[in-house]
């Protein structure tokens, strides 16, 4: 990611499901001097419209570490809930979770609004 106007690296932001993974993960890593700015919100957004409307998947994960509280600001801000911990390659994270708006998944006979 990149500044519009400057072209500046700001950071890393995107959806990712390695093999293996239970279901697809928002990712945000923004760079230090960029950190507060707001753009790990903006960009955690436009990822999270891109899942449901285009990937078409009804849920999305953010597994952040428990001490890191600008990532649990940003999730909690693009509209995730803290849904306990897990083991993320043998570290602890934070599970935070979101779904499609209208709650429900989406399914061949359920399409998207």
């Amino acid at each position: 990611m990149r500044n519009r106007k400057t072209g500046t690296f700001v950071g890393s932001v995107g959806l990712i499901e390695p093999e293996g993974w239970p279901e697809p993960e928002a990712t945000w890593t923004i760079a230090t001097e960029h950190q507060g700015k707001g753009y790990a919100r903006e960009a955690a957004s436009a990822v999270l419209a891109h899942t449901f409307d285009t990937v078409r998947s009804s849920r999305v994960v953010s597994y952040i570490p428990p001490d890191n509280a600008a990532s649990r600001r940003v999730a909690s801000a693009i509209g995730m809930a803290r849904s306990g911990e897990v083991a993320v390659f043998g570290d602890t994270a934070e599970r935070w979770v979101t779904v499609r708006g209208d709650g429900c998944p989406l399914q061949e006979n359920n399409p998207a609004p």
